[in-house]
């Protein structure tokens, strides 16, 4: 029912733009990674200086994987029910 509510409403047509427009600034990171520049998924942002070491940023980086998954995970069950 919110999906067609939306649809009707026109707020999805709002969402696919906003969405498109984020994802133009990450065409830059993608074609750095391929050039092999940085590595994937790495934006260098670490406000709070919490990774000081390799270990510390390896055993984050894997947090964040693991999170993004279950986070994908969730998604597609809220979608797909």
């Amino acid at each position: 029912d919110a999906h067609d509510y939306f649809v009707t409403q026109g707020g999805g047509s709002q969402i696919i733009f906003w969405i498109s427009f984020v994802e133009l600034f990450s065409v830059v990171a993608l074609f750095e990674t391929i050039q092999g520049k940085r590595e994937a998924g790495d934006y260098a942002f670490d406000p709070l200086n919490l990774a000081t070491d390799e270990v510390t940023l390896a055993r984050y980086r894997e947090a964040e994987i693991k999170h993004a998954r279950l986070a994908m995970i969730a998604t597609g069950g809220m979608t797909h029910h």
